[in-house]
């Protein structure tokens, strides 16, 4: 709220909260997926992070209207959604992102619209990663 207030637009941060295990029992989802979906804001994330329901934090994303895509980074065809410090979550990302000049161009686009959020994510350096297997038995 206050970075719409202030004017901002894109906004970048680490890991992005989400539905957590068992959401769908507890009903135990993150406030920052609500207000991603009320707030005008493009949103650059390393993905949510590896301990949470990531296919469930997708379809919250969906049903709060949030666009979601994943850059490229390099890579062909069908790109994983990141996991925080995974690059292969298991789950595939609903848009790919091929360029940064893609990725302004639908910012750019989207903020003729009455309703822009945007969800983009990148995984972190190739150097500075964990395997998915790594990752789930830590």
């Amino acid at each position: 709220m206050l970075a719409r207030l202030a004017g901002i637009k894109v906004f970048a941060t680490g890991g992005l909260g989400g539905v957590h295990r068992g959401g769908e029992v507890s009903m135990d989802v993150s406030a920052d997926l609500t207000e991603l979906g009320r707030t005008k804001m493009a949103l650059i994330s390393s993905g949510c992070k590896s301990f949470l329901d990531i296919p469930r934090t997708l379809e919250y994303l969906e049903t709060q209207g949030v666009c979601v895509g994943t850059f490229a980074d390099g890579r062909e065809g069908k790109v994983d959604f990141p996991a925080f410090w995974t690059r292969e979550s298991g789950v595939t990302s609903p848009i790919v992102i091929q360029t940064e000049e893609e990725a302004a161009n639908m910012i750019c686009k989207s903020t003729s619209h009455s309703r822009n959020r945007c969800l983009y994510t990148t995984a972190a350096c190739s150097n500075i990663v964990f395997s998915r297997t790594e990752t789930n038995t830590s």
